[in-house]
């Protein structure tokens, strides 16, 4: 299929705003487009292989779309390029840490926490400087990076005038903002979405907006404007469900409902910095595979009922780089590896690394069907292949790593 139509059918699909009706329209149009351009193909397996090729073909040709989750920007708004990204979660951590403490490597924190304004001449002096130290950053990821631009352009266009009408930092205001539609698209993230009269409009506080871009990197164990660690954890899991020969397979009982027994939670009073959409995205593939490939003692057929999943999180500090780390280890107690070490090894980079690159450290420790055990650093890549390694517990434990200070 050609790269363009390719491209534009998945937009189309992609888009939240397809009703049903119009989802079948568009797949039964790109099954003719299918069967036009293989029709040279005589047998299935011929025409299966051409639609694979394409859609390989069409994923090395397009960069900026396949790659999104390992590109950074460089540049300002007007000049932007995206490149392959170096691991550097060092990085990402002076950013986050620049939101929250007055050493911060960066003038962010005016972003996120309320101040005293004196003048509007003073307002815009503090945007200025968050503005320059962030067009400064000349490595960022994608993710991170669009959403400190929406932050800064939610004060610049619709901060100042609640500063010109109250002389109050914005983020102490109650008063509500309607996103103008042609902000839509950089600001909607922040924002609920409320149906009125038929038509979307987003209205928040400022204050609701910015503890909402808070929680997608600060964790915690208590409340606060932070994600708390042990909720994020349950509400990614108890969703994740997997069809398995016509039968839905999940967490949740006959009746719908998550048995959070089966989790068993030793997580310390942690705070650390990390971006939460990147962290959710590799823990729900995660619990996809857990509910896909996981087995008990070898034994594929099992109830996931039966599954018990340890979660924990320690922390340790590194003398050689001066630095304390938290260890977060999801452990899918019991469970072997029943392909090959380098087979597991290939598909962890290929469905995790790229998302986390430059957002945390992350290791996997796993035991075969032959009862052998293995270390596997992703991220970052030490090895090109599994490590043999003395592990008591039998089963597979994922690691993520955090930059605590």
């Amino acid at each position: 299929m050609d790269s363009k139509k390719y491209d534009f059918i998945q937009k189309l699909l992609n888009d939240k705003r397809l009703n049903a009706a119009q989802r079948d329209r568009i797949l039964a149009l790109t099954q003719k487009e299918i069967e036009k351009d293989s029709s040279q193909f005589k047998t299935i397996e011929e025409r299966i292989e051409y639609l694979e090729n394409s859609i390989y073909r069409n994923k090395e040709e397009d960069f900026l779309e396949t790659n999104i989750n390992n590109s950074i920007i460089e540049g300002n708004d007007n000049s932007t390029i995206l490149k392959k990204i170096n691991h550097n979660p060092q990085q990402t951590y002076d950013i986050f840490r620049s939101f929250k403490m007055n050493d911060g490597k960066y003038a962010f924190k005016f972003l996120v926490h309320g101040f005293q304004i004196n003048s509007i001449e003073e307002y815009n002096e503090k945007i200025a400087q968050a503005e320059a130290d962030f067009t400064s950053l000349n490595i960022v990821p994608k993710n991170i990076y669009n959403n400190i631009r929406a932050l800064i352009y939610l004060y610049k266009n619709y901060g100042l005038e609640i500063v010109e009408k109250d002389l109050i930092h914005p983020f102490d205001s109650d008063i509500e903002i309607e996103i103008k539609e042609s902000d839509l698209k950089i600001l909607g993230s922040f924002f609920w979405i409320n149906n009125v009269n038929g038509k979307n409009t987003y209205f928040k506080t400022f204050r609701t907006a910015i503890q909402n871009f808070k929680k997608k990197y600060r964790f915690d164990v208590t409340n606060s404007e932070a994600s708390i660690l042990r909720d994020f954890l349950l509400n990614v899991i108890k969703f994740e469900s997997f069809d398995y020969n016509n039968e839905i397979l999940s967490f949740k009982n006959s009746v719908g409902l998550f048995n959070e027994n089966q989790l068993k939670f030793d997580i310390k009073r942690d705070t650390f910095f990390a971006f939460n959409p990147s962290i959710k995205e590799v823990i729900k593939w995660i619990t996809s595979s857990i509910l896909k490939h996981s087995t008990i003692n070898g034994y594929r057929d099992f109830n996931p009922l039966d599954k018990e999943i340890k979660i924990s999180t320690k922390e340790m500090y590194d003398e050689e780089l001066d630095h304390n780390f938290i260890f977060l280890e999801i452990m899918d107690v019991g469970s072997k590896v029943t392909k090959s070490e380098i087979k597991f090894f290939d598909s962890l980079c290929d469905n995790c690394s790229e998302i986390l690159k430059s957002v945390c450290d992350f290791e996997v420790f796993f035991t075969t069907n032959e009862n052998k055990n293995y270390s596997c650093s992703v991220l970052p890549k030490d090895s090109p292949k599994p490590v043999p390694f003395s592990e008591e517990d039998k089963g597979i434990k994922y690691r993520f790593k955090f930059i605590t200070n």
